[in-house]
């Protein structure tokens, strides 16, 4: 759920996802619309990986302090609910 800001006219403001939580995120519902269920892992190359560093506190609230002090693989084996295969030829969701 992304972050939000309360204002004092109790409007609620959603905060930008990064360009690349957008992306996997949107791979993620084609592949649930496609498949009639959703994916149970995500395989990420090495750009990814780098890519995964991009994420903001939008995206997945405090990890992203602990990404940036110690590298993508610190969010561990899961991610979006969704077992990561780490260092995979392609990108693709199972």
């Amino acid at each position: 759920m992304p972050f939000t800001e309360q204002l004092i006219t109790g409007l609620e403001i959603t905060m930008p996802h990064s360009e690349y939580y957008n992306q996997l995120v949107g791979r993620i519902q084609e592949f649930t619309r496609i498949n009639g269920k959703p994916p149970t892992k995500l395989f990420l190359t090495k750009v990814d990986e780098c890519d995964i560093l991009k994420f903001t506190y939008e995206d997945i609230g405090e990890m992203s302090g602990k990404i940036w002090r110690e590298g993508a693989r610190a969010i561990g084996n899961k991610v979006f609910g969704l077992e990561i295969v780490w260092d995979s030829p392609e990108t693709k969701l199972e």
